[in-house]
């Protein structure tokens, strides 16, 4: 049975595009939850929050949808894993929310949509040497005009999809190269 429950809920704070989340929009988007005034960014995008209690903890982490071409081609969706974990009061825990891809708007070959970004929790005592504790893939962004493709779905089995000859698609968690439009891995 369970003693002690509170549920805590991360989220982009409605950052868009590439970079994550200020100081300023995480203290304005948590202001009336219970995670006012205990998330820190001290690296843009990267939320700091401290264990409140031992105990089990189950974390479920989504990545973001890749974003959509114009009505032609829809972006991947992205992977959502979950996992149980024991803290300890006081462990510090770092948290990054992906962001759905850039939509893509125009007819103009090459303009594919931008793939969304990975969700991860990691803990340690600073960033540089911290551990992962879970993470979650990004959906591919769609594909663009004269190429057709819906963007794949994250998941952590799969490469990224090449839709343009010349291109590589991104694996094992990578980005693919510039030669074209890819998808993330």
């Amino acid at each position: 049975h369970l003693l002690f429950s509170n549920t805590y809920t991360f989220t982009n704070a409605g950052a868009i595009g590439r970079h994550g989340p200020t100081q300023a929009q995480i203290d304005s988007n948590y202001s009336s939850t219970n995670l006012a005034s205990v998330v820190t960014i001290n690296t843009q995008g990267i939320q700091e929050w401290i264990v409140p209690e031992d105990g089990n903890y189950s974390i479920e982490v989504m990545g973001a949808s890749g974003g959509d071409h114009l009505t032609y081609n829809n972006g991947g969706n992205g992977a959502i894993v979950t996992g149980k974990f024991n803290f300890s009061a006081n462990e510090k825990l770092f948290i990054m929310v992906g962001q759905k891809g850039t939509d893509g708007n125009s007819t103009t070959r090459g303009n594919s949509s931008g793939g969304g970004g990975g969700t991860f929790v990691a803990k340690g005592n600073n960033l540089s040497s911290s551990s992962p504790v879970i993470i979650a893939g990004g959906g591919g962004g769609g594909g663009d005009f004269t190429y057709h493709g819906t963007g794949q779905d994250g998941r952590p089995t799969e490469n990224g999809g090449s839709t343009i000859t010349r291109s590589t698609p991104g694996q094992n968690g990578n980005g693919g190269d510039a030669g074209g439009a890819t998808g993330g891995a």
